[in-house]
């Protein structure tokens, strides 16, 4: 029976490793004459074995418990890593080199030469040192875009799918409830008219006013049914983790560097006559990255009473009817629907990232007291010696405070003090 392999952290891993780099090299030293008859040396040839030990060391540390679910949350779930690695590019091509017959005696006739492989200073290459500090200035300059763009997302921020389907879901209780508030009005006048019949039979008064609040009962009760169905909606999303998340992302870097001098290059022969230049680079880099988490703020004011069932109120006389409860209904949506104006963004997850990287380059060959008459072809990429240090951490804030902004067109304005005055009007003096 297998067990699954448990870390201890924070973990170390070991990138250490060595690298093997050769190349093969023939050539002619020059002629002899024996004789009066001029011929060419014998050809000498070789292989070059060259091993480089790279380093490498990075501490990692744990995930938080249940990282899996904590990313569709937008809850951080960053482990933090710190470390150092080296790289090394290895130059490889070509080269060849002849002397032209006549033009130098003291080399003699064949001088010629090749070269293939992994070729160039690295026996004498090296890595350099790596900051393994954070840029004070590179994150000051990270800082300051990240600023920016907090700034943009707070004017232009509004939402994504899940604020749409909000949006929707409140236009559902939104539609039924113009209806409702139409045929309210129209019920109120159609009471009013009522006052003549009361002077004449408070009896048939009582009938018509009857009839007039069934009528206007039936015709309100589906509109109920769709406030209370868009109601559940509202609540199932209340309930809901989703979001919708804005990424935010910022960069700082400082750059530096030097040329060195330049150097014979370690090819016998053409140590004598062939050099190379020298070029140390440096860059500091820091990252930021933050999600901005946006919700409605108003899901608590949800309340049942939005879908409150016509059956019990059925009033038969005008008395009975339930002016108050129609008035203390609209207020209520009024409320309700004033507080889903709003939004509110505010910080999931962070990220900062620091990158510093060291290299040294050994940079295109240099033709350098080159002897008379011999001529040198090459076609050979830098030797590039890398380091790079590397670190995450976690972030739970930011240094800017969260920012509401105003969900579209779903805000509703109910004239209570003219339905109020309405109603009033309607009882017969």
């Amino acid at each position: 029976m297998s067990s699954k392999k448990r870390y201890t952290y924070p973990k170390t891993k070991d990138y250490g490793h060595r690298r093997i780099f050769d190349y093969s090299w023939s050539r002619v030293p020059g002629s002899q004459t024996v004789g009066g008859v001029t011929t060419c040396l014998p050809a000498k040839t070789g292989e070059k074995t060259r091993t480089i030990n790279v380093v490498g060391k990075v501490v990692l540390g744990r995930s938080p418990w249940g990282w899996k679910y904590l990313i569709p949350r937008g809850i951080n779930a960053t482990s933090t890593l710190s470390g150092t690695v080296q790289s090394i590019r290895a130059g490889s091509g070509h080269y060849s080199y002849y002397a032209v017959p006549g033009l130098n005696p003291s080399l003699g006739y064949c001088y010629k030469g090749s070269g293939y492989g992994s070729m160039g200073p690295a026996s004498t290459g090296s890595f350099i040192g790596v900051s393994t500090s954070v840029s004070a200035s590179a994150d000051q300059i990270a800082k300051t875009k990240l600023l920016k763009k907090y700034l943009d997302a707070r004017s232009t921020f509004r939402g994504g799918n899940f604020i749409a389907e909000v949006i929707d879901t409140y236009r559902m209780i939104r539609h039924p409830v113009d209806s409702l508030w139409k045929q309210t009005n129209e019920f109120v006048g159609r009471v009013g008219k009522l006052r003549n019949v009361y002077k004449r039979s408070h009896r048939e008064y009582g009938k018509r006013l009857s009839d007039a609040w069934l009528a206007y009962q039936y015709g309100i009760k589906p509109l109920f049914g769709d406030i209370k169905d868009a109601n559940n909606a509202l609540e199932a999303l209340g309930s809901s983790t989703a979001f919708d998340g804005k990424l935010i992302r910022a960069a700082g870097y400082v750059d530096g560097g030097s040329f060195g001098p330049v150097t014979g290059l370690s090819l016998s022969p053409l140590t004598s006559f062939i050099s190379y230049q020298q070029s140390d680079t440096t860059r500091e880099e820091v990252r930021y990255q933050f999600l901005l988490k946006a919700r409605p703020v108003s899901f608590e004011t949800v309340q049942e009473t939005l879908g409150i069932q016509t059956e019990d109120i059925l009033p038969a006389l005008w008395e009975a009817i339930p002016w108050s409860f129609l008035v203390d209904y609209f207020v209520n949506v009024n409320d309700v629907l004033d507080s889903w104006k709003l939004a509110r963004a505010v910080v999931g997850w962070g990220i900062r990232g620091a990158k510093n990287t060291s290299s040294r380059s050994h940079l295109s060959w240099i033709n350098s007291n080159l002897p008379d008459g011999v001529h040198v072809r090459w076609g050979v990429t830098p030797w590039i010696f890398r380091s790079v240090y590397l670190n995450r951490i976690a972030m739970s804030t930011i240094p800017y405070p969260s920012f509401d902004f105003k969900l579209p067109s779903v805000g509703q304005n109910f004239n209570i003090g003219a339905l109020w005055n309405s109603i009033r009007q309607t009882r017969p003096r």
